[in-house]
C-alpha cells in the first residue's frame, strides 16, 4: 500500500514518535510510506498544497489528530478515491483547539479511531454518526533495545521519573507536591522530569516555592534515546495526569519493566490494573499519589512484581501489534476503494 500519515509537527516528541514507528513498521512491511509534514516553516496555505499534492499518489491518508496544529487542514481538498483514517490522538475532546475541522474530517473519514476505550467512548457521544466506522486502535510501546551509556549525574536507582510536556493537564504539579512529602525521607532521592515546558516556567517556580531546589530536575524536550536510559535507571515511573487518553510514555516504562504510580484517568486504568502491574490514584490527589510513590519507595519486592507483571502486561500494546492492526483496517478499506466504480470526485471540507 502507499501510505501517507500525517500529525501537526515532527518537532513535537509525541507526534514525531507516533508517525516514526508506525512508518518503520509499515515500512517493514513493504509498504510505500510518506510522512507530513515533510518539513517545519510551511504556511497554512502551503501545507494543504503540499497535502494535496502528496495525496495524488496515495492509497490512503492517516491523520492523527492531536489537541492543537491541524487548523490548516481547513478547505483541505482530498481525492475521492484516496481513504482517510482520522485517529483522535489528544488527552480530551474539550482540549481540541478546532473541533470544527476534526468534525468536519470525521465526516469524510471512511473510519475514526481512538487510542483508548475511554476515547472511543467520547468519540461516539460526540460524533454519534461516525458510530459504524469507529474503532479501538491503542497507541503503542517500545521494547527497550540497546541503550546509550548511562548519564554520570543520574546516578542509577536515585530518583523518580516522569515523562510528559509540562501542562496543566498533565498533573505536574500535583507530582511536586507529592515528591515534597516524601523528599526528606530519603535524602539523595531526585525527581526527574521529561518533557517541553508549556506552562512557561511555573512549575520550576513551584518547585522551589515547596523547597526542592536541586532535588527536582527539569530536562526540558529530550530525544529519545535518553529517556530510553533514564526509563532503564529510574527507581519507578509516575504519571499524574488529570486528562489523558493512552499515554505512550506509561506504556514504555511498562514494557521497560518498571513499576508505575499512576492516576486513574482516561484509557490509564485500560493498561494498569491497581496491584497487579501498577499502582492507581485518584486524580487530583496528591497525598494519595505520596502514599503510592512511599509504598514503591520503601518496598523493593513490590517494585519487582509490578515490574515483571508491567512488562507482560506491556506485550499487547507493542508497535507491531499495533502497527498490524491498523494495516488489517487500511486493507479493509482500500480493498473497497479498488472494487468501487464511484468517479473521481473531490470532496472538501
Amino acid at each position: 500500500m502507499k501510505i501517507a500519515l500525517v500529525a501537526p509537527s515532527l518537532r513535537d516528541p509525541a507526534h514525531a514518535r507516533v508517525l516514526g514507528a508506525l512508518a518503520e513498521e509499515y515500512a517493514r512491511a513493504g509498504d510505500a510510506i510518506r510522512v507530513f509534514p515533510p518539513r517545519s516553516g510551511l504556511t497554512a496555505v502551503e501545507s494543504r498544497r503540499a497535502l494535496e499534492a502528496m495525496l495524488a499518489n496515495v492509497d490512503l491518508c492517516h491523520i492523527h489528530f492531536f489537541s492543537r496544529g491541524l487548523g490548516w487542514l481547513s478547505g483541505a481538498r482530498f481525492p475521492s478515491r484516496t481513504k482517510i483514517v482520522l485517529t483522535h490522538q489528544g488527552a480530551a475532546f474539550d482540549f481540541m483547539e478546532r473541533r470544527d475541522v476534526f468534525r468536519a474530517l470525521a465526516a469524510r473519514a471512511d473510519a475514526v479511531t481512538a487510542v483508548s476505550r475511554d476515547g472511543l467512548r467520547q468519540l461516539r457521544a460526540l460524533l454519534p454518526k461516525t458510530l459504524a466506522k469507529t474503532h479501538w486502535i491503542p497507541n503503542g510501546a517500545a521494547l527497550p533495545a540497546s541503550l546509550p551509556p548511562a548519564a554520570a549525574k543520574f546516578r542509577r536507582d536515585t530518583f523518580i521519573l516522569s515523562v510528559g510536556r509540562l501542562a496543566a493537564y498533565k498533573g505536574t504539579d500535583l507530582l511536586l507536591m507529592a515528591f515534597a512529602e516524601l523528599a526528606d525521607e530519603r535524602r539523595d532521592l531526585r525527581l526527574m522530569i521529561c518533557g517541553p515546558d508549556q506552562a512557561g516556567g511555573r512549575l520550576q517556580r513551584f518547585a522551589g516555592r515547596l523547597g526542592l531546589e536541586g532535588r527536582v530536575s527539569f530536562l526540558g524536550a529530550t530525544r529519545a534515546p535518553a529517556v530510553a536510559r533514564l526509563v532503564a535507571d529510574c527507581l519507578f515511573f509516575v504519571l499524574p495526569s488529570r486528562r489523558e487518553n493512552m499515554p505512550m510514555a506509561l506504556l514504555d516504562a511498562m514494557a521497560a519493566g518498571k513499576a508505575v504510580a499512576a492516576a486513574k484517568v482516561g484509557g490509564v486504568p485500560e493498561a494498569v490494573t491497581h496491584g497487579v502491574d501498577g499502582l492507581l490514584v485518584p486524580p487530583e490527589d496528591a497525598h494519595a499519589l505520596a502514599a503510592s510513590m512511599r509504598r514503591l519507595l520503601f518496598d523493593p519486592g513490590l517494585r519487582a512484581r509490578l515490574g515483571r507483571a508491567a512488562r507482560e502486561s506491556a506485550r499487547s500494546y507493542l508497535w507491531p501489534a499495533v502497527a498490524d492492526r491498523y494495516r488489517r483496517l487500511y486493507a479493509r478499506l482500500v480493498r473497497g476503494a479498488r472494487g468501487d466504480a464511484a468517479k473521481e470526485l473531490e470532496v472538501v471540507l
